[in-house]
């Protein structure tokens, strides 16, 4: 019983240069290198990745050296969307949430890839992490969204800042 106990308990995981703790669902690692170039085969790759690869369950972040103010997040997840439907027209799902969190101000918002039976859902995701932006992407198959909204919220809620 006290085995089954551990396996499910989130585990705190420090990453982006030891500057942010991330609480990880049960089960959930690092990607390896080689599901990393499977999952993301361009130049330019999430920084962090996480999640369990063959349930396509992915999180990623990238901490990119542009300022962002917690009063810029609106405009920037809105222009982020803008580009996202102009390139996948009507797959918005969830428009432009906001919230104050642990690790700073945030926003978010939702769209669907794949033909119907392998429709993935993406949350994508910008936080104003120590004045800067923070890129952050939830990606899984759309038949689970239910459940893994709850981890999404949980993910980003339980995000904070390491002690500096």
């Amino acid at each position: 019983m006290e085995e089954k106990k551990k396996e499910e308990t989130w585990k705190e995981v420090l990453c982006l240069e030891e500057k942010l703790i991330l609480l990880l669902p049960p089960n959930w690692t690092r990607m390896s290198k080689e599901g990393i170039d499977r999952l993301f085969p361009y130049k330019v790759q999430p920084k962090e990745i996480f999640g369990l690869e063959e349930e396509k369950k992915v999180f990623t972040l990238q901490l990119l050296s542009k300022p962002l103010g917690e009063d810029q997040v609106y405009a920037a997840v809105k222009e982020i969307r803008r580009v996202i439907e102009k390139k996948y027209p009507e797959s918005s799902r969830l428009f432009i949430k906001r919230k104050k969190l642990k690790a700073g101000e945030a926003g978010w918002f939702s769209f669907v890839t794949g033909r119907e039976e392998k429709e993935e859902v993406h949350y994508m995701f910008i936080l104003s992490f120590n004045g800067e932006l923070l890129l952050g992407s939830y990606h899984f198959p759309a038949r689970e969204e239910g459940e893994e909204l709850s981890v999404f919220y949980q993910l980003l809620k339980e995000m904070k800042k390491a002690e500096e």
